[in-house]
């Protein structure tokens, strides 16, 4: 009689992967952090944005960072990462779509072509929640840019495009 194992070596193996994979991205954090230059730390920013790691993000940021164009306007760091953190919860599978990047000195300049589909409660501070609609949200693209010190983000800039930022989000979901 064979023997059952009931998907066990491919869970396994899954996890074996996930893992491999974890690791990798830590090494590159880990390399970014400690001399990698403007587009590196930003690669690994988006990358961490992309797949939802929160604790990369927050590692990638400096505690100086300050928010322009969009978004928390002015914010520092504790505001980004709260709105990042909202529209992780509320967008799984949330992506920047970075694209176009040039890196001049120490800012990387970038076309951001934000997109996700709504499948959590989107809780942004000083708006109502808005409850899962299960639609996907597409940004206009916006010229943006970003500048490193040490390995982190200290300053993101994206411009104000009609239909794009937070303002954007908001209207798609509540169309």
């Amino acid at each position: 009689m064979p023997k059952r194992n009931y998907g066990f070596e491919k869970r396994q193996k899954d996890l074996n992967k996930k893992r491999k994979r974890e690791e990798r991205e830590q090494r590159k954090l880990d390399r970014t952090l400690t001399g990698a230059g403007p587009r590196e730390a930003f690669e690994a920013y988006s990358a961490a944005l992309d797949r939802g790691d929160r604790e990369a993000v927050a590692a990638l940021i400096d505690d100086d960072f300050r928010v322009e164009g969009v978004g928390p306007d002015g914010g520092g760091k504790l505001e980004f990462l709260a709105a990042i953190s909202a529209q992780l919860d509320a967008f799984p599978d949330y992506s920047q779509g970075v694209t176009d990047l040039v890196e001049e000195g120490d800012v990387v300049y970038f076309v951001s072509n934000v997109r996700g589909t709504q499948r959590g409660t989107l809780t942004l501070p000083g708006a109502a929640p808005i409850p899962p609609t299960g639609r996907e949200v597409r940004l206009p693209p916006a010229s943006a840019w970003v500048r490193v010190h040490e390995g982190r983000l200290l300053a993101y800039h994206e411009a104000r495009v009609p239909g794009g930022g937070i303002e954007g989000i908001l209207s798609q979901l509540r169309a």
